[in-house]
């Protein structure tokens, strides 16, 4: 499934961070529980229309 493979993606992300060639956001494990970093995905996506999210996954994909 398309958005479980993004969500997973986008945990990752939170976690570890940004790779330094695609932006500068730090990790966030060990700072944020489980629970908050479920919520932040359920924040971003809410925020993000569904072509914005396209592109983040075809530009996160792309740098892999």
């Amino acid at each position: 499934n398309m958005n479980f493979t993004r969500n997973i993606i986008l945990k990752k992300t939170i976690l570890k961070g940004t790779p330094p060639d695609i932006g500068s956001m730090p990790a966030w494990e060990g700072k944020l529980t489980e629970q908050q970093v479920d919520d932040v995905i359920v924040w971003i996506k809410s925020l993000w229309p569904d072509e914005i999210y396209d592109i983040w996954y075809k530009n996160f994909e792309s740098n892999q």
